[in-house]
């Protein structure tokens, strides 16, 4: 066992001298006194050495020492306290002790510790017996008492004995001094530590050691104090150690600091102080050692530990290097420092760092070449050797270097040393300067720190580059991998565990926690029908029969589906007998390759068998490259008669300049759509719908346009007859009797349209207030129509109309239907109300005319709406039959054209191949333009499945979208006979619109489709179990306005049912069978009635 501060214990166990001396008769006296009190046989006083216990006095014991290891002192010295061991058979710590079972047959042992005045235990006082005992309190105080006498008599014979030889030491020293004083000059000359005697802090005295450590002469020594020669900085220091030596409270006798020498120069003494008589009289003499290079030494050390540390840190080396010469400068007798750096590329050195040189030589100094003769620093580097300039002004080294010169020198340095710093290699990295304000060379010390530090810097240079190069090149391989969708592993062969990198499990969507860390692990992710094959390739590879391990094959992404995957690997540790030990690789998504393979194959078959025309152009002479069947057949002209041709003579001449202009706007934004006109090979022109893609190369230069053209000869047709559908229904709109007026609830005003003069027969402007509308109210009318607009107001609904009796000038009455709508503000205040009043007086009497108008409004909505449909139908066709396969087979072209281009190594990188890329992604854009226009002008469930099969997969989609539970009703089931393709498309629209209202708005969970036939009407009806009570405005749709309008148009009507809290229902009807009359319209009112519609257009 060790006990505690055991080496502190063994260094003051040796300062008392004792161990292997003669026996001492007063520590025997007290050993036999022990053994007498504590009526013992057997008493030692028993030093514990570092491996044993020597007993300096004993009584009954006939060994000198034990071991360590058996001895029982080693227990007692553990505490302050006695240890006591009443019998030791029985201890368990003592049971098998050879001094129990053998000779002297110990039972029964106390001990005390023998402590220092420090507290350290260096031995103990023990008694021992052979029988089992225990010790009185008394007599285990008495034991406690001798065992302070041992260690007072050691201290004080340690005391003694150094008196002695102080009082010996000194007698000699006064006879030698009185005898011998001319030997003691002779020896203190001789001495090369510094002998000062001083009285009253002046010197009296002062050997030559002293003189020249301090370089004053004797006699101006004698005229200058201690305090003269000591750094100020250390004066308080000084005082406070001189009076502890004084008052022999210090822990030695010595101090250390530091003086200031006649030249300044700072040099660190070891001082000792002792008291002596000197001529007659009290003073003091000191021994002073020179221990500057000590100090500095250990300075250097200190600054060598930091600088090495901060590289194992990692720390900037610019850190690095401002550390150390700030270091360097700082030991030095004022030198400043420089670092220059090799710029290998140019052979010339550049600024590294200089603490406090002034920046003007800083930025001379930059860029020095390398050279015989260029200063200290350029010559150094060439030399690869220090180069050391006493006299900068006079030395030819910096003579051809004349501005340079002249800078150093104004600034008052004048002279240089530079030493190189080299590497590992004993190539030079740069140099390491240090410059004085006068003229000489280096201390042995300053040429020390020079060289110590010029290998600090190497090292720190050399090891911040190969990190720097480390971390580029790490950050490369990373970008690299990233760049090209790699990971890699690493498999240790023999246990079968493996390592992936995050990039590896992140491109196929696992976390770490997903992918054991074993190759069964990485098995189960290959496609099972690569998986031997792949096996059969990694053994061929362990084998040697393949260098290389490279394979094509399929990993399980984490969401179920495949990635196509590119790895090569190597073995890159086997044993000695050659078998594999682990094996490294990398794998690469190549799933875009595969895919543009395919595409490219698609893209041919599109583009040779489209329906549609297809052409790719030229940039550089606007020349045809290559066209498709169609697009030459549409021409009347055969594929060979266009390629090589130029293109404006395919367009109309008519817009060949236009065209011209049109080009270069092509070619600046990369894409466009136009309408233009094409010429035949016969000179007949028709219309066509173009879209070019512009194809650019690397540099983002247009080099060639590919082009879709379209017919439109078809649509303009149609479009003529839509154009001139919408004039007759606008001409209908324009002879309504409808005036506008604005209501301003705020200020009060009232504006009236222009046309209220013909409807009122006065000037409604020169009467603005609202009063002057009131007033003309009928006045069977005014009561409840006033009180009718106020309860508008305060309800906080939006619309409603009413209908009543407004006095003109002619005095008579006319009856006018008021339509209003009331406009809030932000807190749902009514700030305004605007309306328009329709004169329905002339419009009773005109009834039967609008009846007959009304019906060639239906007929002429019936037809229109027939073409349009049959429109969509014959677009969505011909796009998807003939657009939509020759995309594909343009795209299939283009991969198989990216699969030959592969097999040309030297293709790699070429304009082809980026122009292959770039139409690639063309089509995919053209696929996905062709895929909304379809979907936007006929749903193809509709003309493939029919409106029943249609509404039942919009149902099914709805649910499966939202988790709305929509359900479809039909009767009868042949219903779809009676309805005719025209009204399929409408219904369906309608349909779509109110689900996407009720999934929106209506916060449902359910909701019905029921599409009944009976007595000649269609009804469909939607019905939810949604909030209700508070109706959507359907936006992006038909909208309710809109789908109201739809039905009349075809002779139909709209019912709106809603609920709060118990849902919505909406049913539009709309005869399949003629009629004889139009269904009523909810604006054609009886006199006196009205009527009232909530915010959202339900009837109330």
């Amino acid at each position: 066992m060790c006990p505690p501060q055991a080496a502190e214990r063994l260094v003051e166990l040796y300062r008392y001298e004792v161990r292997d001396t003669v026996p001492d008769k007063a520590l025997d006296d007290l050993v036999q006194l022990a053994a007498y009190i504590c009526h013992a046989p057997f008493a030692v006083i028993s030093l514990a050495d570092a491996d044993r216990h020597w007993f300096k006095s004993k009584i009954g014991l006939t060994e000198p020492q034990t071991s360590r290891i058996i001895t029982f002192c080693a227990h007692t010295i553990l505490s302050d306290a006695l240890f006591v061991v009443p019998d030791a058979s029985v201890d368990d710590r003592f049971t098998d002790n050879p001094l129990v079972t053998g000779d002297p047959h110990i039972r029964f042992y106390c001990g005390a510790p023998l402590t220092t005045p420090e507290g350290l235990h260096i031995g103990t006082l023990g008694v021992i017996d052979r029988e089992p005992r225990n010790l009185s309190p008394e007599q285990l105080d008495a034991l406690r008492v001798l065992s302070h006498q041992v260690m007072s008599h050691l201290n004080l014979n340690g005391r003694y004995t150094e008196l002695l030889t102080a009082v010996g030491a000194r007698l000699k020293a006064e006879q030698a001094l009185r005898a011998n004083q001319a030997k003691f000059e002779r020896l203190s000359d001789c001495t090369s530590a510094g002998l000062y005697i001083y009285s009253g802090e002046r010197f009296r005295y002062a050997n030559p050691a002293a003189v020249a450590i301090t370089g004053y002469l004797l006699e101006e020594l004698q005229s200058l104090t201690l305090w003269d020669l000591v750094h100020s900085d250390f004066h308080e220091a000084l005082k406070t150690g001189l009076k502890a030596l004084e008052a022999g409270d210090g822990i030695n006798n010595h101090l250390e600091f530091p003086i200031i020498r006649k030249d300044k120069a700072i040099r660190w003494l070891d001082f000792t102080a002792a008291s002596i008589e000197f001529d007659g009289q009290p003073a003091r003499i000191g021994t002073a050692i020179d221990v500057t290079e000590r100090k500095q030494a250990d300075a250097l050390n200190m600054a060598q530990r930091q600088v090495l540390e901060m590289i194992s840190k990692n720390d900037p080396l610019s850190e690095i290097m401002n550390t150390l010469i700030r270091s360097i400068e700082a030991l030095s007798n004022g030198g400043v420092c420089t670092v220059l750096l090799v710029d290998r590329a140019t052979q010339t050195l550049r600024h590294g760092v200089a603490s406090t040189m002034p920046e003007a030589i800083c930025r001379a100094v930059e860029g020095v070449p390398i050279g015989p003769t260029v200063g200290s620093c350029g010559t150094a580097a060439y030399r690869k050797e220090p180069v050391i300039v006493t006299d900068i002004a006079s030395d030819p080294l910096w003579a051809p270097w004349t501005e340079a010169r002249e800078l150093v020198l104004s600034h008052g340095f004048k002279a240089c040393t530079s030493m190189p710093i080299p590497d590992s290699h004993d190539d030079v990295l740069g140099t390491y300067a240090m410059y004085y304000p006068e003229s000489r060379g280096p201390t042995a010390f300053e040429l020390d720190l020079l060289k110590t530090s010029s290998h600090l810097l190497g090292i720190a240079i050399e090891s911040t580059r190969r990190d720097d190069a480390l971390r580029a090149t790490e950050t490369s391989l990373q970008r690299t991998l990233t760049a090209t969708k790699s990971g890699t592993w690493n498999w240790n062969i023999v246990t079968g565990e493996i390592w992936f990198d995050d990039a590896w499990l992140a491109g196929l969507g696992y976390s770490r926690e997903d992918v054991p860390s074993h190759i069964s692990s990485w098995e189960r992710l290959v496609h099972s029908e690569d998986l031997p094959r792949m096996k059969k390739l990694i053994q061929a590879h362990f084998t040697g029969t393949r260098p290389i391990y490279e394979c094509v094959n399929r990993l399980r992404k984490k969401d179920g589906t495949y990635r196509w995957n590119r790895g090569r690997s190597q073995v890159v540790e086997r044993d000695a007998e050659g078998n594999p030990l682990r094996m490294t690789g990398v794998d690469t998504d190549i799933d875009e390759q595969i895919e543009e393979q395919e595409s490219a194959l698609r893209w041919d078959q599109v583009f040779r068998h489209a329906q549609f025309g297809l052409a790719y152009g030229r940039v550089a002479d606007n020349v045809l490259m290559a066209v498709n069947e169609a697009f030459a057949g549409q021409r009347g002209y055969r594929v060979d008669e266009l390629v090589g041709k130029p293109i404006l003579p395919i367009y109309a001449p008519e817009v060949r300049e236009e065209m011209k202009r049109r080009i270069s706007e092509i070619d600046r934004s990369g894409h466009l759509v136009y309408e233009s006109v094409h010429q035949r090979k016969d000179g007949t022109t028709f219309p066509v719908l173009m879209e070019v893609t512009v194809i650019k190369n690397a540099a983002g230069d247009p080099v060639s346009r590919v082009a879709y053209a379209l017919d439109i000869t078809d649509r303009k047709r149609n479009e003529e007859k839509l154009r001139l559908s919408e004039e007759r229904f606008r001409l209908v709109a324009e002879v309504t009797n409808d005036v506008l007026w604005d209501w301003d609830l705020i200020s009060n005003a009232h504006w009236w349209s222009p046309n209220a003069r013909e409807k009122f027969g006065h000037n409604p402007a020169k009467e603005p207030s609202i009063e002057a509308w009131s007033s003309r109210l009928h006045p069977g009318d005014r009561r409840r129509v006033l009180h009718y607009v106020d309860e508008c107001l305060r309800s906080g609904e939006t619309a409603f109309f009413d209908e009543y009796r407004f006095l003109l000038a002619d005095g008579s009455y006319g009856i006018f239907l008021d339509k209003r709508q009331v406009v809030r503000d932000a807190q749902g205040k009514p700030v305004r109300m605007i309306g328009a009043m329709i004169d329905v007086t002339t419009a009773k009497k005109a009834y039967g005319t609008l009846e007959r108008a009304y019906a060639r409004l239906q007929r002429l909505g019936r037809e229109l709406q027939r073409a349009e449909e049959n429109e969509r139908r014959r677009l969505s066709r011909e796009l998807h039959d003939e657009f939509g396969q020759l995309l594909s087979a343009l795209r299939l072209s283009l991969a198989r054209a990216g699969g030959e281009l592969k097999k040309y190594s030297g293709l790699k990188g070429s304009v082809l191949k980026r122009n292959l890329t770039v139409a690639t992604t063309a089509v995919e854009r053209l696929f996905l333009a062709l895929r909304e226009l379809v979907r936007g002008l006929r749903p193809a469930v509709l003309d493939e499945l029919g409106l029943a099969a249609a509404l039942e997969s919009m149902a099914g989609d709805t649910r499966e979208a939202s988790g709305l539970d929509c359900r479809v009703s039909i009767e009868p089931n042949h219903v779809a006979v009676i309805i005719g393709r025209e009204l399929e498309g409408t219904l369906f629209r309608i349909t779509q619109e109110l689900i996407t209202n009720i999934v929106r708005h209506a916060e449902a969970t359910s909701a019905t489709i029921v599409l009944r036939y009976a007595d000649g009407d269609l009804t469909l009806t939607v019905q939810d179990n949604g909030q209700g009570g508070k109706l959507s405005t359907f936006k992006g749709g038909y909208g309710l306005r809109g789908i109201s309008e739809r039905a009349e148009l075809l002779g139909g009507r709209v019912e709106l049912r809603s609920v709060r809290r118990k849902g919505t229902t909406v049913a539009v009807t709309i005869p399949v069978e003629s009629r004889s009359k139009p269904p009523v319209r909810s604006d054609h009112l009886a006199t006196g009635t009205k009527s009232r519609k909530g915010r959202h257009g339900k009837t109330a």
